[in-house]
């Protein structure tokens, strides 16, 4: 079981990663109406978001905290998504597609019982893992080329 609950940290860990780096695609330097004014301001919050997932993701030993932590980590997806009017019309589709899929990674996580529960429903043929290895990879290239963030 610890080396499926690893690999599973790890697998989420790379979701938030790569979430983050899609999410960051949704900046730019106009106005969008959220929180976030700035392609400088989209970077720093796809930024902490890989960096509160991966906290996350290497201390998970306490399920209901690790829920906490994720209810937390969509608030700020849901600013990124508010967001997309920002990223440039070439790249909004497949950034869009990825904070979507972050934002139903976090919505699993907070609807699972247990930790068995989501790791089921994340593996499952059917599942978010699955999902996220379909995602258009423009999403994360734009983020890594204008944030510096991989995911």
């Amino acid at each position: 079981m610890k080396t499926r609950k690893a690999g599973f940290a790890k697998g989420i860990a790379a979701v938030g990663v790569v979430a983050l780096a899609l999410m960051a695609t949704a900046c730019d330097e106009e106005d969008s109406g959220s929180d976030i004014d700035s392609t400088e301001e989209f970077c720093a919050s796809i930024k902490d978001i890989d960096d509160r997932f991966q906290a996350a993701d290497e201390d998970s030993s306490d399920f209901e905290k690790y829920k906490d932590q994720y209810r937390e980590i969509n608030d700020d997806l849901e600013t990124l998504a508010d967001s997309m009017d920002n990223v440039p019309e070439e790249s909004r589709d497949a950034v869009a597609e990825s904070i979507n899929w972050a934002i139903k990674l976090t919505d699993l996580v907070d609807e699972s019982d247990s930790q068995e529960e989501l790791e089921e429903t994340f593996f499952s043929e059917d599942g978010i893992f699955a999902e996220g290895d379909a995602l258009d990879p423009a999403g994360a290239e734009w983020i890594l080329d204008n944030c510096d963030v991989e995911i």
